[in-house]
């Protein structure tokens, strides 16, 4: 009887996926197809034109304006969730009414999920303050391309020379770095605080649902930590809106109005994920054969490179 060969001992890889050995066990052969290229073409044609307007129904609801607010000559309004920044309104589209006399904005600047309005003639303390915004040919929109409903009239909150000032952030836009499966409860970054000049106040901080399945904010201080699960190779970078409040109007009274908007990139840090293996353990290999096994290596690493070796 022949005897067995050594049995061969893998190596655990350092890091998508590759085989040893592959052959196969039978020719190719060849069908005929079963549509024709006209056919084919139709079906494309079909996938063109559908497949844009099925992926926009995913997101059909347009941005909301959660809160107008103007301090001097900048008047800033902050929508419900993040915008496309790459479409401007025109200054036209806009008329700002400051006790009465109308204004066109000199500039237009959209960041975020703000857009900001600079003022040739800036408001006074105890001005009543409205605004009219008219859709253009470059609205306010969600990167979705949800245009943000026109407004006539809008109440604008005037902070200039308030007796309560509102908290603000220090920036428009701040990033946060986190390691890919950093457990979850796991808080990270220094918390993204705004400040306010009233000492004593309550701040109230809250951050968009979009994100909040996988991450979740301390109200009370800004501190975002992990809630679901991080992996760089399915989602390297989540992007939203975080909001802060006073709770006060500029005279001290309540109000739920929100006073400022900061945009958050969380960015997930990559690491090293170990590969695995899959194939016989221990195979029976009979004398005179060439193939011993075929063994497969999965990384979620996928562009990671492999060395194999066999202990005898």
């Amino acid at each position: 009887m022949a005897s067995r060969a050594e049995q061969p001992h893998l190596k655990r890889c350092r890091s998508a996926t590759r085989e040893l050995h592959m052959h196969a066990t039978r020719p190719a052969r060849f069908f005929r197809p079963l549509m024709s290229v006209a056919g084919l073409a139709f079906l494309a044609a079909l996938f063109v034109l559908y497949v844009p307007q099925a992926r926009a129904q995913f997101d059909n609801t347009a941005p909301l304006l959660l809160a107008a607010n103007v301090d001097g000559t900048s008047l800033v309004l902050i929508y419900s969730e993040l915008l496309n920044e790459s479409s401007t309104p025109a200054t036209s589209d806009y008329t700002v009414d400051i006790g009465g006399t109308d204004y066109t904005p000199s500039s237009v600047a959209v960041l975020g999920a703000e857009v900001a309005l600079t003022l040739s003639t800036g408001a006074a303390s105890g001005d009543t303050v409205t605004l009219d915004y008219t859709v253009g040919s470059n609205p306010v929109e969600d990167p979705a391309g949800n245009d943000a409903q026109a407004l006539t009239s809008w109440s604008v909150t005037n902070h200039t020379g308030a007796t309560n000032d509102r908290p603000v952030f220090s920036s428009d836009t701040i990033t946060i770095t986190v390691d890919e499966n950093t457990p979850s409860l796991t808080a990270f970054g220094d918390p993204v605080g705004a400040t306010d000049d009233d000492t004593g106040d309550t701040l109230t901080y809250e951050l968009h649902s979009t994100v909040v399945p996988t991450f979740f904010i301390d109200t009370s201080t800004g501190q975002i930590s992990v809630f679901g699960n991080l992996d760089f190779e399915t989602t390297s970078s989540y992007v939203a809106p975080m909001y802060v409040r006073d709770s006060k109007t500029p005279a001290g009274g309540a109000d739920t109005l929100w006073d400022d908007s900061i945009k958050v990139t969380i960015s997930v840090n990559d690491l090293n994920e170990e590969p695995t293996i899959t194939g016989a353990p221990a195979p029976d290999v009979d004398e005179n054969t060439t193939t011993v096994g075929t063994y497969t290596v999965s990384d979620p690493d996928t562009a990671d490179t492999h060395t194999w070796s066999i202990d005898s």
